[in-house]
């Protein structure tokens, strides 16, 4: 059972992260650049090592936050990348359904109303797939 739930769970991460790499990252990297670009260049006493290097951690703090950044989009990716592998062991007449419900987090309703499919004929397949996937 917890291999489902764990299925189940990294599916319901799948469209968090593609919103996340369209919207906040490059929303996010603008900003930390934007920040990088004003700062001064850098002056003979931050190379030395003498004087004040307030510059030099501004700059050092704003490098670890896009280091930071580009690692959680590059967990994002993989996370995206293991999804589309879970999706290609659904049978393929029931990937709309995931699809639906997972990359395009539609409602039952509505995957219902697409497919053709009742409601709790969408929850059987999404279950009796997982269980299906986990057990390979």
């Amino acid at each position: 059972m917890n291999d489902v739930n764990y299925i189940k769970d990294q599916l319901s991460s799948w469209r968090k992260c593609i919103n996340w790499i369209d919207k906040v990252f490059p929303e996010k990297e603008f900003i930390i650049q934007h920040e990088l670009d004003g700062l001064k260049a850098t002056t003979y006493e931050e190379r030395v090592g003498g004087g004040e290097s307030n510059e030099s951690m501004r700059r050092s703090k704003l490098n670890d936050k896009m280091n930071d950044l580009i690692a959680e989009k590059e967990h994002c990716e993989s996370v995206i990348r293991h999804c589309e592998r879970i999706l290609n062991k659904v049978q393929p007449k029931y990937r709309v359904v995931f699809e639906y419900r997972y990359k395009h987090s539609s409602t039952i309703s509505y995957i219902g109303f697409k497919t053709g499919y009742e409601g709790k004929t969408v929850y059987q397949i999404i279950d009796r797939e997982t269980e299906r996937i986990a057990n390979e």
